[in-house]
């Protein structure tokens, strides 16, 4: 029997135990009980400790059952002498037996009514969910640079494996990269992510609280954090890291990267640093997404990463996005990628 999204009760979560409780238990059945997401620790993390403000949960129910959701978390985005107020949307999911019945597309509809009115609503679905497309959205397709690393752990037959181990080393990178360690981001960070600004470019507000809150308290996930210094200790670049697992493989994320425009040599120390952890840690290949108009992407290429062919993407990567308050921005900039800075931490999957 087909029922109506409009048959069901639309609700935003005001994060009490039961509340936390449906959301966790949509994100196990649709993605899994090992999914980050269906743990309380890291509902608590996504949701009510970010530094930008409380995120919103949008529950449907079916009598008292929770059947489907669609989460925002607020963002602060620059563009120009504009700060931006941007929703990132995020954990959708609905159960199996509730699919195709255009839940997703009626919580896109309640957006405003649960949420204000941002300037903009940005999210990477995954290639099952078409809500965006039919909601209006524009689509801007992430580019996916790969790197080769230790590309004989891609096969399990030990035959195989012995063939290809004397070739990984002509993926090794040169590992004379004088760069930090660091498990926290200071003052400085504030500092470099005014300079490294460019005001043609829209980007999320990278300072210490952001970066803080995004991979040092992240309750599930470890990253790691280069930086690279100069002889005053004035930072002049970082770069963020993980290691994931991927198909059954090793694989090495590059989450966020930025490097002073006048100082290229830390920014290629930085890549190389990136390049022997992921080495160290057996990774067979390394990610990452960056727009070319960027000087990390340009820094990126000249370390070997190369733009990998779309039938190859492990995800879609595309960021649809709705402009909202059209005072703040056109639809030409806003559209244009050239305009854009977005690396795979900017969005919460990752």
């Amino acid at each position: 029997m087909h029922t109506s999204a409009t048959s069901f009760t639309f609700t935003k979560s005001y994060h009490t135990q039961r509340e936390k409780k449906a959301s966790i238990g949509l994100v196990r059945e649709c993605f899994g009980p090992n999914t980050d997401a269906a743990y309380e620790n890291y509902y608590d993390w996504q949701y009510l400790q970010n530094p930008i403000g409380q995120g919103t949960v949008l529950l449907v129910y079916d009598g008292d059952t929770a059947i489907a959701q669609e989460a925002f978390i607020p963002c602060k985005y620059q563009a120009g002498n504009q700060f931006l107020k941007v929703v990132l949307r995020m954990n959708a999911c609905v159960c199996p037996a509730y699919r195709r019945k255009g839940l997703l597309l009626e919580i896109k509809r309640h957006l405003h009514k649960y949420y204000g009115r941002p300037a903009l609503s940005i999210g990477i679905p995954n290639a099952s969910n078409s809500s965006s497309r039919r909601s209006s959205y524009y689509p801007m397709r992430l580019t996916l640079l790969i790197r080769p690393l230790r590309l004989s752990n891609y096969f399990h037959n030990y035959l195989a494996k012995s063939v290809m181990k004397p070739f990984d080393n002509i993926w090794r990178y040169d590992r004379n990269y004088l760069c930090e360690d660091l498990d926290t981001f200071d003052e400085s960070f504030d500092e470099l992510a005014r300079v490294t600004y460019s005001g043609e470019i829209i980007r999320q507000i990278r300072d210490s609280n952001l970066l803080n809150w995004r991979y040092i308290n992240n309750p599930r996930r470890r990253y790691k954090i280069f930086a690279v210094m100069d002889s005053d200790r004035k930072l002049e670049g970082y770069i963020v890291l993980r290691v994931t697992e991927i198909a059954g493989m090793k694989v090495g994320l590059i989450m966020d990267f930025a490097s002073r425009y006048d100082k290229s040599d830390s920014g290629r120390r930085l890549v190389s640093a990136a390049l022997e952890f992921f080495w160290s840690n057996d990774v067979v290949f390394a990610l990452a997404c960056c727009f070319p108009n960027n000087i990390e992407y340009q820094l990126l290429r000249k370390g070997g990463f190369l733009k990998c062919p779309d039938r190859f993407r492990p995800h879609p990567l595309t960021m649809w996005m709705k402009l909202f308050d059209e005072g703040k921005l056109d639809t030409n900039t806003i559209y244009d990628s050239n305009r854009w800075f977005f690396m795979l931490g900017d969005y919460e999957t990752f």
